[in-house]
């Protein structure tokens, strides 16, 4: 049995909703009389997938197992779309200074980006409450920067098994084109995917488009040779920088 606070690799089900309320319960005053406050960081935004998904079925799921009074606070990290770590202090500062009267009693960082920005930055982001990292690939997560009071719901992307799929309903193919975006989250996902596609090389050939517009991306598969398919990764934000929600 894992300790309450260690990390909870989840595939489905409902286990992930059983180790969140454990997990607030432990470290949650029930007792209290006020409305719990709970700040939910987006990696991108509440409208991207499959974030939007997520975040809408936690609140409802939370509402309704916790039976209590809960404040919902929606930021994002915009950063995400185009810069690195260079404005973690900014940001950080902000949410200190928001909350600077009335700390939120749960810090849930969603998405990549999120993880690992308040990973970063835990020692600043209200390091007494508690942080439940969620909707989130475990590649994302260090386990070893974890607080006492840290814990996590985390998946694995399996991008390898999409072509093991695909070359099964379709033997023949012998090109497949990667739509992926350009931004941070992308470019370590692009590093991702050429590193675990490595294995069909012999087989077929690989063509990315992490440099193009989502124009020049529409225009491109037009115009695919035949036995050709579409890995449809991410693209959030394109070559030009701009965001695509949904």
């Amino acid at each position: 049995m894992r300790r309450p606070y260690e990390s909870g690799i989840c595939h489905g089900g409902s286990a992930p909703h059983l180790l969140i309320c454990f997990f607030l319960l432990l470290v949650w005053d029930t007792s209290a009389a006020t409305a719990h406050r709970i700040l939910l960081i987006h990696s991108f935004g509440r409208d991207y997938a499959p974030f939007d998904a997520f975040t809408r079925t936690f609140r409802n799921s939370l509402a309704d197992q916790m039976g209590e009074a809960l404040v919902f606070y929606d930021l994002n990290l915009e950063s995400a779309r185009v810069a690195g770590e260079s404005s973690d202090l900014p940001f950080t500062t902000y949410l200190g200074k928001l909350f600077e009267d009335q700390p939120p009693d749960l810090v849930i960082p969603i998405g990549g980006p999120a993880a690992r920005f308040a990973q970063r930055q835990r020692s600043r982001l209200f390091p007494s409450k508690p942080m439940l990292i969620a909707a989130t690939d475990e590649r994302h997560v260090q386990s070893s920067l974890f607080a006492t009071n840290d814990t996590s719901v985390c998946c694995r992307n399996e991008p390898a098994a999409v072509i093991d799929g695909i070359l099964q309903v379709l033997p023949a193919t012998t090109n497949i084109a990667v739509v992926i975006g350009d931004s941070p989250l992308e470019r370590f996902w692009l590093e991702e995917l050429r590193r675990d596609f490595r294995r069909f090389n012999s087989r077929v050939s690989f063509t990315y488009y992490n440099h193009l517009s989502f124009s020049q991306i529409q225009q491109e598969v037009k115009h695919l040779p035949p036995r050709s398919a579409i890995f449809f990764g991410l693209l959030y934000v394109d070559a030009e920088g701009v965001p695509f929600a949904g």
